[in-house]
């Protein structure tokens, strides 16, 4: 049996467990977003890699791209209406997976 990942598996890096990444967050990716914002050339680490709380503000993702672009022209669908298996694929729910691996440390 194939297995198709369906929730994003956050990986926290810099030696942090998840409660003390969290908690770093906000000050891992203070200016980031400026930075960003002020150069459509700059690619930041920060914000790629410690966003673990920022990635589900949906509101804040979706004004983004509202700024950009009329209502008209986005599709926002529900995850949950995506989600269709293939026969024979088992959806791997990766928040459990890593749950349990951190459980188990």
């Amino acid at each position: 049996m194939r297995s198709l990942g369906i929730a994003a598996l956050v990986v926290v890096g810099a030696g942090l467990a998840g409660s003390q990444a969290l908690a770093a967050e906000d000050e891992r990716l203070r200016g980031e977003e400026e930075r960003l914002l002020a150069d459509p050339r700059y690619f930041s680490r920060e914000w790629w890699s410690h966003t673990y709380q920022a990635r589900g503000r949906y509101a804040e993702q979706l004004e983004r791209w509202l700024a950009v672009f009329p209502q008209e022209q986005l599709l926002i669908v529900p995850s949950q209406e995506t989600v269709v298996p293939a026969p024979g694929v088992e959806i791997v729910d990766y928040d459990t997976i890593l749950r349990l691996h951190l459980a188990g440390k």
